[in-house]
């Protein structure tokens, strides 16, 4: 793991994940948490629940249709793409997306990871830059070090 990170544990979501170190826990629920960067550019967040479906496919599908209704989350001018992917040894879906929040013309990108676990429940990691400008985003690094380090299905 690199300097400057280190290994959170939700035990309600019954997983671990790495986070910079410096992160602010934003939301901490039997449903998702999430840590913010001390700029508020990035958010990393992690959710465990069987809403959408209970495989990686159909909470991937079920999100996005969430996302895509736009006075519920949200999110304008969506553009998404989902990709086949693997995690933790598992089939996972990829979920990218490009988008922007209310009366805001800086644009977002969103980038998710499905995995299935067990009991018929769906983790999604996600890594959020919500300020997707000129500048070189950090959200590949953050993405490859988060899902480097995440362990779901633990027990206590």
């Amino acid at each position: 793991m690199p300097r400057g990170w280190h290994v959170v544990r939700a035990k309600a979501l019954r997983l671990e994940v790495a986070v910079p170190d410096g992160w602010k826990l934003d939301v901490d629920s039997a449903l998702q948490s999430t840590w913010v960067s001390p700029d508020n550019r990035y958010v990393i967040g992690v959710k465990r629940d069987s809403t959408n479906g209970h495989t990686a496919q159909s909470a991937a599908i079920g999100q996005l249709a969430w996302y895509r209704k736009a006075d519920e989350s949200k999110m304008e001018s969506l553009k998404a793409t989902t990709h086949p992917d693997r995690q933790g040894g598992k089939p996972a879906v990829r979920l990218e997306m490009d988008y922007h929040w209310p009366a805001r013309a800086t644009p977002c990108h969103r980038t998710e990871i499905f995995v299935a676990g067990e009991g018929g429940q769906v983790y999604q990691l996600h890594v959020n830059d919500q300020q997707y400008d000129a500048r070189p985003s950090a959200l590949p690094q953050l993405l490859a070090t988060a899902r480097a380090q995440l362990r779901t299905d633990l027990t206590d």
